[in-house]
């Protein structure tokens, strides 16, 4: 039923060879073999993307969406620069750094508790 240790190690030696072989110099047949193989690949892949329910959504927009959402960022970050004294923004690291140690002293803490 299942192959011996000799016919595995046979099988090994024949793939490494032909793996060298056509690492070295492929012949035209494993070449287009090879080009035909990866064509096959990327059309499913592009059939499997089509066929994703969140594929639905116009890349451009995802790409629009996503600049839309660093601008806000940065813009949120601003903000906060301009509203936050400086003392208020050096304790809010502070703070920010002992939650950090004491999360990777006790890995066991509960990350993202803040809202």
């Amino acid at each position: 039923m299942y192959p011996t240790d000799d016919e595995i190690e046979a099988w090994a030696t024949r793939e490494r060879l032909r793996r060298e072989q056509w690492a070295n110099d492929p012949s035209p047949e494993q070449a287009a073999l090879s080009t035909l193989r990866e064509r096959e690949r990327v059309a499913a892949e592009l059939e499997r993307a089509r066929a994703r329910p969140e594929t639905g959504v116009e890349p451009t927009a995802l790409v629009r969406s996503a600049v839309r959402n660093v601008r806000l960022a940065t813009e949120g970050a601003f903000s906060l620069l301009f509203k936050t004294s400086p003392r208020e923004a050096f304790d809010s690291l502070v703070q920010e750094g002992l939650d950090w140690e004491e999360r990777i002293r006790d890995p066991r803490v509960e990350r993202n508790t803040r809202a």
